[in-house]
């Protein structure tokens, strides 16, 4: 799924000057935006910041938890079992 499809589905965003969106929360009453929304490398972040869990805003959404992230992670997954491993950071230490 994009980002792009998912803030089809909700109400009220604006988007935030870091690049990502707040909006109206689908797992509550909500009255002021308070589902926050960014596009990481390989999945979609969401986050309430009223306390809904990921997965009843997305049951409310329609969607799964899987959804959130993009093909490539999810054939990657399927095939192996895991999720793709990547390096982020090398440290040295010396003595």
């Amino acid at each position: 799924m994009l980002l792009a499809d998912l803030l089809n589905k909700l109400k009220k965003v604006k988007r935030q000057s870091d690049g990502s969106y707040l909006a109206i929360c689908p797992g509550h009453a909500d009255k002021n935006p308070s589902l926050h929304l960014s596009q990481a490398e390989d999945r979609i972040l969401l986050k309430c910041q009223a306390g809904c869990g990921t997965e009843s805003v997305c049951q409310a959404l329609g969607i799964t938890l899987s959804d959130l992230f993009t093909e490539a992670t999810k054939q990657a997954s399927t095939l192996t079992g895991v999720p793709e491993k990547r390096i982020i950071a090398t440290y040295d230490y010396e003595d």
